[in-house]
């Protein structure tokens, strides 16, 4: 994603390929944001037989080509103009307009499913035309990773989620992997879990690990990612037993989240810092439970408080 102001990104779009059509549409109106299609920026650049140390020689550094392909992202305005300018694209071809309902309709969902709401993440989902509404690679993506977490945790189907997950993987056939291969991947995790094949599960948590350190995953925009993807890891290797080792990361994430002053899901941090402290049997239970309801009451994460009180009345 980039912001950019109307008035200078169509001083900026004159000449050539460029021209932009009368109004800008493309571009940013009124302070709104438009998206960068990765994948797109990716297809036309092999396409043209160029390699991403090629595309961006002159223009930029080789891992900028490597944010926008992977992460949808650009430093600035001036560099995807110039990268579109090489590809011999049209800007149309590489973003999408903020109006797209289609790209509103999958943030939602993604949004809701980042906030254990797979009620809301499916019926905004319905409203998608699977055949018909999926446009790209990263619009496939985000549908079936979502369609995957409403199974697993709304649905309670882990192996429908796992058809879905799978499905999501298959789109990196030949592809860099992002962060939904890497989310697909331990949904798999968390999926086998709940079929009590944990041979499944730790083979899959593994592979995740294993990936991302291939995954970009710096910056203020990937830190609820980075915050989900560190949750996942830490359910599923809580199922495995691995109590030790999912205090250790828990307590890395509530330290993440704290330096950003972020809430999110540090109410669900706390509460496997808990249950982990009762299997080992530690000190300072008491005590993590408090937090962890505390923080569910500000996350209005109701039926998470309601649980931890009844685990800590046992």
């Amino acid at each position: 994603m980039f912001v950019a102001w109307y008035g200078s990104i169509c001083t900026e779009l004159t000449g050539g390929l460029l021209s932009p059509p009368k109004g800008c549409k493309y571009m940013v109106k009124n302070d709104h944001e438009v998206r960068i299609l990765g994948d797109r920026v990716r297809y036309f650049r092999k396409l043209r037989g160029l390699s991403q140390s090629k595309l961006a020689d002159g223009i930029c550094t080789q891992a900028t080509i490597s944010l926008v392909e992977k992460r949808n992202k650009v430093p600035s305005m001036k560099i995807l103009v110039q990268i579109v300018r090489r590809l011999g694209v049209q800007m149309t071809d590489v973003v999408v307009e903020p109006q797209d309902q289609i790209q509103i309709t999958l943030d939602q969902a993604v949004a809701a499913m980042r906030h254990r709401q797979p009620d809301t993440a499916a019926a905004a989902l319905a409203t998608l035309d699977e055949e018909h509404d999926l446009h790209t690679v990263d619009d496939q993506k985000r549908f079936y990773y979502v369609q995957g977490m409403i199974q697993l945790t709304g649905e309670r189907k882990p192996e429908e989620a796992v058809y879905y997950f799978n499905r999501v993987l298959q789109l990196f056939t030949g592809e860099d992997a992002d962060v939904y291969a890497v989310m697909a991947i331990l949904g798999l995790a968390l999926a086998y879990a709940d079929m009590d094949n944990l041979g499944r599960t730790r083979l899959y948590v593994n592979e995740a690990l294993t990936l991302l350190q291939d995954v970009h995953r710096q910056g203020e925009a990937f830190l609820d990612s980075d915050l989900l993807i560190r949750w996942y890891i830490c359910s599923a290797l809580y199922r495995l037993g691995d109590y030790q080792e999912v205090l250790h990361r828990a307590d890395a994430a509530i330290e993440l989240a704290v330096h950003n002053e972020r809430l999110f899901l540090l109410d669900e941090f706390y509460a496997l810092r808990a249950r982990c402290l009762v299997q080992l049997r530690a000190e300072g239970t008491n005590e993590a439970f408090t937090v962890a309801i505390s923080l569910a009451g500000v996350n209005q994460n109701h039926a998470l408080a309601a649980t931890l009180q009844a685990e800590m009345a046992s």
